[in-house]
């Protein structure tokens, strides 16, 4: 530490503790400058990278839901009464990563799928008429599917 007996002048004092005080601030200030565009540049390149992928997860969603939708209008068609095939179709579905836009697509197939489960499990054409509406509501709203 700095003596005060060293400075004979008060003055002097003073004068020294202020030029500290503003080179402390600028080194400050620059760092603070410094860090910002690092964060800014960080928060820059990690959308890109979310954008990247979502697009990549939407690219698989919809490959992967057209899979699953063709076999469940297939299964629909040929009104199969396996338990088993409509399970692996309802697994397949549930095991892709659903990307926001796609919630209520998602949710319709998987409802399409529970009606013609227990159509096929109870026999009543009502749930299958139910499953249908779900299809083409799915058909409608997301013409890509055909």
């Amino acid at each position: 530490m700095i003596k005060i007996e060293k400075f004979k002048d008060k003055k002097m004092l003073l004068i020294f503790i202020i030029v500290l005080l503003v080179v402390v601030g600028i080194i400050f200030a620059a760092n603070q400058d410094r860090r910002k565009e690092f964060v800014s540049e960080s928060a820059a390149g990690n959308q890109d990278k979310t954008k990247e992928n979502n697009v990549k997860i939407e690219e698989e969603y919809r490959s992967g839901v057209r899979k699953v939708f063709s076999k469940l209008v297939e299964f629909e068609k040929k009104d199969e009464k396996s338990t088993a095939t409509i399970s692996e179709i309802k697994t397949e579905l549930l095991n892709l990563r659903v990307p926001k836009e796609y919630k209520n697509l998602h949710v319709n197939i998987l409802f399409s799928i529970l009606k013609i489960e227990q159509y096929v499990s109870g026999g009543n054409p009502k749930e299958k008429a139910e499953s249908e509406q779900y299809i083409n509501r799915a058909k409608e709203e997301n013409p890509w599917l055909n």
